[in-house]
C-alpha cells in the first residue's frame, strides 16, 4: 500500500508509546506502513457515514491508535486518555480487516461517548430479539453485541471470513 500525501484523518491520532491492556508496549507506526495505509482506508471508509463519525468525534476528543505488533485479535478499545485503540497484527493486516476491526473498536467508544445511542440498542437491539451476533466468538454481552453490530454494519462488505460461514448481516437485518 502507499500512502500519497497527507490524507484526512478525521479525530484519529496515529500514536506511539502506551502498553495496552495487557502490558504490551505500542511501536511507532513507521514500522508497519501497510497497516497504516489500511487503517487510513478504514478511516476513509467510515468518513462516508459522517452521521457515524461526527458524533463520534465531538463527543470526547480525538482517538488514539497506537500498534501492538503481535498475534492477538483485532483490536482492543479503552477509555484510556478519552480514546483509545490498540491494533493487533489481524486488524491492520488487510483493508478489509481494518475496516471491520475499527468499525467495531469504534463501537465501544461510541457505546461510552454516546450513552443514549447504547441504550436505545440495549432495549431494542438485534441481541434483545434473538440473541447474541455468532460471528464474535469471545465475550457474549450486550456491549460487545452492540460494538460487533457496528462492525458488521459498516466492515461485511469488506471482510467475511470463511468461519462466518453464509452468515450476511445486510441481508439478514
Amino acid at each position: 500500500a502507499v500512502i500519497i500525501g497527507n490524507p484526512p484523518t478525521e479525530c484519529f491520532v496515529f500514536a506511539s508509546g502506551e502498553s495496552d491492556p495487557k502490558g504490551r508496549k505500542s511501536v511507532d507506526w513507521g514500522t508497519d506502513p501497510s497497516g497504516q495505509a489500511n487503517i487510513l482506508g478504514a478511516i476513509g471508509q467510515l468518513a462516508r457515514a459522517p452521521a457515524y463519525m461526527t458524533p463520534l468525534c465531538t463527543e470526547g476528543g480525538p482517538i488514539y491508535l497506537y500498534r501492538i505488533p503481535v498475534d492477538y485479535g483485532g483490536g482492543w478499545a479503552s477509555g484510556k486518555n478519552g480514546g483509545t485503540i490498540f491494533l493487533y497484527n489481524s486488524g491492520v493486516s488487510s483493508y478489509g480487516t481494518a475496516v471491520y476491526t475499527l468499525a467495531h473498536e469504534t463501537g465501544h467508544l461510541t457505546n461510552w461517548r454516546r450513552s443514549s445511542v447504547f441504550d436505545n440498542f440495549r432495549s431494542q437491539g438485534i441481541s434483545v430479539k434473538e440473541g447474541y451476533l455468532h460471528t464474535y466468538p469471545n465475550q457474549k454481552d450486550i456491549y460487545e453485541d452492540f460494538a460487533e453490530t457496528i462492525g458488521l454494519y459498516v466492515g461485511e462488505p469488506f471482510y467475511h471470513p470463511s468461519k462466518w460461514g453464509d452468515f450476511s448481516y445486510k441481508n439478514k437485518y
